[in-house]
């Protein structure tokens, strides 16, 4: 007796019992199917709209009477059975003369279901969390998840499904497997075929220390993304960059004297590996914390701001001003922005969330990052933090830049800003480099 799979509802697709994906658009265009079906046989395929017709018409059909005895699998459950269409045909079917034509349609039905279950793209989520839920305003603020909605369109509009997961599981149905971060289920990675396996390592050593512990993990994948200058070598790490939801100016900013001095807006993690610079960080609130406690200024009108959702105790820092509602909003009342990376001395790790959003609403950034970083964005649009010797000197700059010299800053950026350079800082870059490298290898094998 045929009996429905049961379905599940995950991202927008409907998951059967055997865990073959179909999307309600596929699902849709079966029912017309099945409709055009009925129609053209004159009769009422199982599932399709009943019309009056004698017994002896049904039992024609349903080759046992509509007692469900003869084995033929209704076609809804074609989605769980794969392209056996030899199984779908009850025996006293094929005494009917139109067998021929029922059993040609059903067979191309069940191969546009294989062919169609057999292109789902799987995610595992990393340190993202959700990746691709566009109803949660948190997890989008500033737009900043922008760019993993363009993805998932564009997958879909090339008739991927699209499933995120929080660790490695493996499904037949599978066309590729990307994992952000390195996944700690190796044993359901292994039963990908290797070029279907792609990594994406978005978090440095600092934060995600596993992922690079032991090199030979890497090796597992296809193709693995970095944003360090120094793996990339081609064959193995491919480059890429953060990409950002918005590369144009703002209008309408406040000038140079309506701007308060400085602000950060970073979250007060912590970390022992050496090339960690959460510890500078401190040392700039410290230093900043310092002067406002000698300050005769109110609380709104201080020389130094910091935000930050996590690690900041309000009892501690007169600075603090909690989470930032929004990045820009912030941004926009400064002159200077603090932004510090999570990591230094290893090149071209630039994380664009962080001296992107600077250069957009007018505030200079003061940028703890790698040597390398005016191969990426020209110097002048930046304030290299290590420059200067101390916080002292660092401060005695800031305080007595003129407009004049902040106009020049904010002019180097407007340039960089309008140049071709900064396109790779873009979702539309990101989005084009991954159907390059990962869908081409896919579909083509270059």
């Amino acid at each position: 007796m045929g009996v429905a799979p049961r379905r599940n509802h995950v991202g927008g697709s409907t998951i059967s019992s055997a865990g073959v994906i179909v999307s309600y658009k596929f699902i849709n265009a079966v029912k017309w199917v099945k409709t055009c079906v009925s129609r053209w046989l004159k009769t009422p395929l199982a599932g399709a709209p009943r019309t009056r017709s004698s017994r002896a018409q049904q039992s024609v059909v349903e080759g046992c009477g509509g007692r469900n005895t003869c084995g033929r699998i209704p076609l809804d459950s074609l989605c769980s059975l794969g392209v056996s269409g030899k199984n779908l045909l009850c025996t006293q079917r094929l005494r009917c003369g139109r067998n021929l034509r029922y059993y040609a349609l059903i067979l191309l039905v069940s191969w546009a279901l294989s062919a169609h279950a057999q292109s789902t793209i799987y995610f595992t989520r990393g340190g993202f969390g959700k990746l691709f839920d566009r109803q949660d305003a948190r997890l989008n603020r500033d737009h900043l998840r922008d760019y993993l909605y363009l993805l998932e369109d564009g997958l879909r509009a090339r008739g991927y499904n699209v499933v995120e997961l929080t660790d490695v599981k493996y499904f037949p149905d599978a066309r590729a497997i990307i994992c952000f971060d390195l996944p700690n289920n190796h044993a359901e990675l292994l039963k990908y075929p290797k070029n279907q396996r792609f990594l994406f390592l978005w978090e440095p050593p600092v934060v995600k220390p596993a992922s690079y512990a032991n090199p030979a993990e890497h090796q597992l994948f296809h193709k693995v993304f970095t944003q360090f200058d120094n793996l990339v070598d081609q064959q193995l790490y491919f480059k890429f960059y953060e990409p950002q939801p918005n590369l144009q100016r703002f209008d309408k900013l406040p000038k140079f004297n309506e701007r308060k001095l400085a602000v950060m807006v970073a979250s007060n993690f912590k970390s022992d590996h050496p090339l960690s610079i959460y510890s500078e960080r401190d040392q700039i609130v410290n230093f900043f914390e310092q002067k406002i406690r000698i300050s005769v200024l109110p609380p709104n009108q201080q020389l130094f701001m910091l935000y930050g959702s996590y690690g900041w105790p309000r009892e501690r820092y007169r600075c603090y001003q909690g989470a930032a509602p929004s990045k820009y909003h912030c941004l926009k009342q400064f002159k200077f922005t603090f932004c510090c990376e999570n990591m230094r001395e290893w090149p071209g790790y630039i994380t664009g969330q962080k001296i992107i959003p600077p250069l957009l609403c007018g505030s200079i950034p003061v940028y703890l990052g790698p040597k390398n970083t005016s191969a990426y964005i020209p110097k002048a649009c930046y304030i290299d933090y290590y420059d200067f010797a101390n916080l002292a000197e660092l401060y005695a700059y800031m305080t007595n830049l003129t407009a004049a010299e902040y106009q020049a800053y904010l002019a180097a950026a407007q340039a960089f800003l309008n140049s071709a350079q900064v396109y790779q800082f873009s979702s539309a870059w990101f989005c084009e480099n991954f159907f390059r490298e990962v869908l081409d290898e896919v579909e083509h094998g270059y």
